[in-house]
């Protein structure tokens, strides 16, 4: 038998194991674009959620004493007063956002709505031809029990 006789089989083999190698991995690879995050992305979510977090890490000042607006928002939960929340709340983003845009931070304890600030009334935002974002953030309180704040932004 003949050298280049004996190497067919070979060459077919090979190729054989390629093409089986190359159909694995494509499969493989196209089920893991399936698996992949199917949320909202973009500059716009993540500065929405940084402005969320930094909100919540805020330093407030009370009678001279320096505390976080986390500290803050738990404080009014439990003593069922709102009002210096509200005011430091709205302090805070009319500063962060412009008056173009609608902005609404609510508080939520077990599913209950407790408390929700923003600034309708405020600001000219024609929410019909707008885009709404929206994250949420969540505080530890006692008990075992998570306070979820949301903000919703509409510019």
């Amino acid at each position: 038998m003949k050298k280049g006789i004996a190497q067919y089989p070979m060459f077919v083999y090979g190729l054989l194991i390629l093409v089986v190698t190359l159909l694995v991995a494509m499969l493989l690879f196209s089920i893991s674009n399936e698996l992949e995050f199917k949320g909202k992305k973009g500059p716009e979510f993540n500065n929405l959620n940084i402005d969320l977090l930094n909100y919540i890490r805020t330093p407030v000042i009370i009678d001279s004493l320096e505390f976080l607006m986390s500290d803050l928002i738990v404080y009014s939960y439990y003593n069922k007063d709102f009002i210096l929340l509200n005011e430091k709340t709205k302090e805070t983003f009319n500063l962060a956002y412009s008056d173009k845009c609608f902005w609404e931070v609510s508080y939520a304890v077990d599913g209950d709505k407790v408390n929700s600030v923003s600034n309708i009334g405020e600001t000219e935002v024609d929410v019909r031809f707008s885009e709404v974002n929206s994250v949420e953030s969540r505080i530890s309180l006692q008990n075992g029990k998570e306070m979820k704040i949301g903000l919703v932004k509409i510019c």
